[in-house]
């Protein structure tokens, strides 16, 4: 079974999502954003993606892809 990562940014929070390949979701989690810098973000998703696979039993490497969606542009430098 292929499995994917979703992470969507919306205004206060981010939500992180393992799904099968028929769009199943299978684990899901909710953060509010950290704001910051780049980095800080940058690690809160990936941080979110690897416990959502850990909690699935799954590798980050196993995944056949990881979507990402925001509410608007993001200002990586601005961490906003």
């Amino acid at each position: 079974m292929r499995l994917v990562a979703g992470v969507d940014i919306g205004g206060t929070n981010v939500r992180c999502a393992l799904a099968d390949e028929t769009g199943r979701i299978l684990v899901s989690e909710r953060e509010r954003i950290r704001t910051g810098s780049e980095r800080e973000i940058v690690r809160q998703i990936s941080s979110m993606v690897m416990r959502v696979c850990r909690r699935r039993g799954v590798r980050v490497a196993e995944l056949a892809g990881v979507g990402i969606a925001s509410t608007g542009p993001l200002d990586m430098r601005r961490g906003s």
